[in-house]
């Protein structure tokens, strides 16, 4: 990461060093609760198996996905579907986030400029997404939780209002279970330096 490139990322300033530190927070914190030394790609992760909301951590991203997606209303004459007029919605630099989330919960059916698209970038799965054909969803505590984490850290350490209105209105229920899972990450931490 070159971190002058970083310093005037269009989708935000330092966007790149935060979400990496989103991943590194998720990754790392479950040893640090527990007093270990920390071991990078070690699991569980907070997001994906660790937090006692990593479950409905899940469940919310889809649910809110699915629920935005149902209750869309756009124009009938400049798009064919809902879908394609989301993907045009979530468009540009300032909605990456929120674009690679809708795309990771949809095998990238809802994209707008950024996301994770690659048919074969991990030598484990066909997608970074490990979509499910018979489930219609990524892998459960797989790639979607984790970036979802590291979106959510990036846009909470920022504290850009347009960010933060964007996670609240694309994600309320997973928003507030991202809180409550970092309330509980905080407490367990500071619980275990006692």
């Amino acid at each position: 990461m070159d971190m002058n490139d970083d310093r005037t990322n269009p989708r935000n300033p330092y966007t790149t060093f935060f979400h990496e530190m989103g991943h590194m927070i998720d990754n790392t914190l479950p040893e640090l609760i527990k007093g270990q030394n920390t071991n990078w790609w070690h699991n569980p992760y907070v997001s994906s198996g660790y937090s006692s909301y990593s479950e409905d951590f899940y469940n919310n991203l889809i649910t809110d996905v699915g629920n935005y997606r149902n209750n869309y209303i756009y124009d009938t004459s400049k798009f064919s579907s809902a879908d394609a007029a989301i993907s045009d919605e979530l468009r540009g630099a300032r909605k990456s986030e929120f674009s690679d989330l809708f795309g990771g919960a949809t095998d990238n059916q809802v994209v707008g400029s950024y996301g994770h698209w690659d048919s074969k970038v991990l030598w484990w799965t066909d997608s970074y997404w490990d979509f499910n054909d018979k489930t219609g969803k990524p892998a459960e505590n797989g790639q979607y939780n984790k970036e979802a984490f590291a979106h959510f850290t990036e846009i909470s350490i920022m504290q850009d209002q347009q960010d933060i209105d964007d996670l609240q209105r694309y994600f309320p229920n997973a928003y507030t279970t991202y809180d409550q899972m970092i309330s509980e990450m905080e407490a367990l931490l500071n619980e275990s330096r006692k």
